[in-house]
């Protein structure tokens, strides 16, 4: 049997060497084998800091957005595209997301070519459904982007899509819509050169996904200032603990249905653990 060679960290912080033993790594030292794993989660993680991530461009929502309203405008399908929340009140800050409605005139065709044509304006580093609306609306986190900077879309009929825009729609709270692209009824079958297909998410992603979310908004509202209340702060790090615990095993390079939730996840622990640490 070739002997096991195992880089142990000492106290000091210098390395190390064990040889010519049969002790298998965490035998031999187990918290230098979860330092050096750690090590590799921050390293996969250097293209941003965190204090980059946590203080974004305050113009990237806006940015997003003027981005994918020109990509979608691109399909004939597309009738109506409207911004609602902080864009359309105009109050976005930093840590503001992308809240859109798309009108689809020939809907499921469209729709799927819709999510196709985000995918191709914006490397899409994860997707997520939501909770109350069928693929493919959703939350879409881009390559490059901060976090907060998600888009949220919604795509809608084009009658569903005026019913919400008239405040008619059942299942819709009142919103200010903000309409930032409009076109002539098309006359004939839109065409679609490319198509996105429905995903299928297993248990572990769903459960990664139920955490990384309300992390994030967490993160918002503290740096927003509106953490106020006396257990602000230990809220938080509960949160990040959570997501923190269901990330056991799987690597900021993991990629799942949705796309690389290694990746976002283990950025938003780095982000909370470094705020607090503040």
């Amino acid at each position: 049997m070739r002997p096991l060679r195992c880089v142990i960290v000492a106290r000091a912080g210098s390395p190390r060497w064990l040889a010519g033993t049969r002790w298998t790594c965490q035998q031999a030292c187990p918290r230098g084998l979860r330092a050096l794993r750690i090590g590799r989660y921050k390293r996969a993680m250097t293209h941003f800091r965190p204090e980059q991530l946590l203080r974004p461009a305050v113009d990237g929502p806006q940015r997003i957005a003027s981005e994918i309203v020109a990509a979608l405008a691109s399909l004939d399908g597309v009738r109506r595209i409207a911004l609602f929340g902080s864009l359309a009140e105009g109050r976005a800050d930093r840590w503001s997301d992308v809240d859109m409605i798309v009108a689809c005139q020939d809907s499921d065709v469209t729709q799927w070519a819709a999510a196709a044509e985000i995918r191709r304006a914006k490397g899409v580093l994860f997707y997520q459904t939501f909770s109350t609306a069928e693929q493919p609306s959703g939350r879409y986190w881009f390559e490059g982007e901060s976090p907060f900077h998600k888009l949220d879309v919604s795509l809608h009929p084009l009658a569903a899509y005026e019913a919400v825009r008239r405040g008619q729609a059942p299942d819709e709270y009142p919103m200010t819509l903000k309409e930032v692209y409009s076109a002539e009824p098309y006359d004939g079958t839109p065409s679609v050169a490319v198509a996105a297909a429905p995903l299928s998410f297993d248990a572990q992603e769903t459960r990664i996904k139920q955490c990384h979310v309300p992390l994030m908004n967490s993160l918002r509202s503290r740096l927003r200032g509106r953490d106020l209340y006396p257990n602000s702060s230990a809220e938080l790090e509960e949160k990040a603990r959570e997501l923190r615990g269901r990330l056991e095993g799987v690597s900021p390079d993991a990629v799942m249905a949705g796309g690389r939730i290694g990746q976002l996840a283990w950025r938003l622990v780095e982000m909370a653990e470094h705020l607090l640490a503040q």
